[in-house]
């Protein structure tokens, strides 16, 4: 059985897996998000290719596997459970303070969030202002500034932020985190996995049934993706006990025929509870490997592996900025150019400018909430 290896370590405790795992995945999903507003489309291509260069035509076609990125959020959910259950899974460990566990909690997520729907409102304005679309309507709006656009709105969105869906899911997520651990710590993870792994199950039939004016409910709401934000609980408490079995050739087999298999389900317009549940177990493999294969990071140099940590440590920032920012860039490029960018290395530059303006974020807003959220400690 493997134990951590120390040299997977960061001082503070955490996995520089996890970090750069985070940091992967939101710039993932900012990839995917880019073909929104900043560039024609692999279709516009295909279907006119006279229209556009060589090298436009070949960047189109490199850029098929961004299609697949917005999967990344089932990433995201198994590092969310890994490092939630990663403070409470060691032998001995302290009981839950629920008091403090909700502070922290609230405090890593709603801050950030409530001035990122703020920005929003004044993207939306001046993209109106721009020609573009009104704005988002009132009802979507202040609901989402409280979190309940899942409940109250259908699971309509801001129109400057598609990406703020997961938000309220994951807190629901914290919120039944006590509930599993209780279980946990009395009748074994196998017991938690057990009922997080039912109701995801249950879940997903009933949303299959769904009609299409509830067709939202497959997305916006916790219980299904509950399993998928346990497994990386599982891989937590595994670890922490040295009990985390090594990652063998069948896993890496497993692996590349989950992705296979996402990839046709894809094709075969499987419904999206049965895909988020491939991408999630690609996504519990892909961490179980990085787990116990520390070497792909601590062989780095620090130059080469220091940007990605740190793009893991603003990775919530550039996951809740990017999708405004292409908002707001969009107008502007097609009134300058005449149109979106046709090359997708041009729109992918825009991600770069997203990373930096997520890492301003992060330093004026989203650091200062983590401190407040852990009593004022550094």
């Amino acid at each position: 059985m493997a134990a951590p290896d120390p040299g997977a370590l960061k001082e503070d405790g955490t996995f520089v897996a996890v970090d750069v795992l985070r940091g992967l995945s939101a710039l993932a999903v900012a990839l995917f998000h880019v073909r929104i507003h900043l560039w024609v489309g692999y279709r516009a291509i295909q279907e006119n290719p006279s229209a556009y260069s060589a090298f436009d035509r070949l960047a189109a076609q490199a850029a098929l596997p961004v299609t697949q990125m917005g999967y990344a959020v089932m990433l995201f959910f198994v590092l969310s459970g890994f490092c939630i259950h990663w403070a409470y899974a060691r032998p001995n460990a302290p009981a839950l303070e629920l008091g403090t566990y909700t502070r922290r909690r609230l405090g890593r997520i709603v801050p950030a969030y409530v001035v990122t729907v703020l920005l929003c409102f004044a993207v939306e304005a001046v993209v109106t202002r721009l020609g573009g679309p009104p704005p988002s309507s009132p009802q979507v709006s202040w609901s989402s500034l409280f979190l309940l656009q899942t409940y109250l709105c259908a699971g309509d969105q801001l129109l400057s932020n598609a990406s703020l869906w997961s938000i309220p899911l994951e807190l629901e997520l914290y919120a039944v985190y006590p509930l599993a651990l209780w279980l946990a710590r009395r009748r074994g993870m196998g017991a938690s996995l057990l009922l997080a792994g039912g109701v995801s199950a249950s879940a997903a039939l009933a949303l299959t049934q769904l009609p299409p004016d509830r067709a939202w409910l497959a997305v916006a709401t916790f219980p299904k993706y509950w399993i998928i934000w346990m497994s990386g609980a599982w891989l937590a408490e595994r670890t922490r006990h040295g009990t985390l079995p090594p990652f063998r050739g069948l896993h890496g087999t497993m692996a590349f025929a989950l992705l296979a298999l996402a990839l046709l389900c894809e094709r075969w317009h499987v419904p999206s509870p049965y895909r988020h549940f491939l991408w999630g177990a690609l996504s519990f493999l892909v961490l179980w490997y990085f787990l116990t294969q520390p070497a792909w990071f601590t062989r780095l140099p620090r130059g080469l592996l220091g940007p990605f940590v740190q793009l893991g440590a603003i990775s919530y920032s550039l996951y809740l900025l990017h999708f405004p920012l292409f908002y707001l860039l969009s107008p502007w490029y097609v009134s300058r150019f005449g149109g979106k960018p046709a090359n997708f290395l041009v729109s992918a530059a825009f991600v770069g400018l997203a990373v930096a303006v997520a890492w301003l974020f992060h330093r004026l807003v989203e650091a200062p909430s983590h401190r407040w959220a852990r009593g004022g400690k550094p």
